[in-house]
């Protein structure tokens, strides 16, 4: 490291060292809503770019509100899959802190 140059505190990244935009805090909590319209129940997962994190699922013609912590980023895409080869929904959800970002899963 050249001389005077700082390093970044543990568990974040300088800028310009693979920082992505709209990092965001990362001791924040965020919440989302999903309600299922469907008629089956929804298997529910977040896709934050480094892979997939699964939430769980939600029961058919019903509303479940996940929490998620630490997301690295607040543009998301929300997964959600009728079990093993049904059919997949792709939600792209934006996170804020101020609101619950609430998902429909009618297509």
């Amino acid at each position: 490291m050249p001389v005077g140059a700082r390093s970044a505190p543990a568990g974040r990244v300088r800028f310009g060292e693979g920082a992505r935009p709209a990092a965001i805090d990362e001791d924040a909590n965020y919440a989302i809503e999903v309600t299922n319209p469907m008629p089956h129940a929804m298997n529910v997962s977040l896709n934050l770019g480094t892979g997939i994190t699964a939430l769980g699922a939600v029961e058919p013609n019903q509303t479940r509100r996940f929490e998620i912590r630490n997301p690295g980023t607040n543009d998301i895409e929300l997964v959600a899959t009728a079990g093993a080869g049904g059919h997949t929904v792709r939600k792209k959800v934006e996170l804020s802190r101020t609101t619950v970002a609430r998902v429909n899963l009618s297509q």
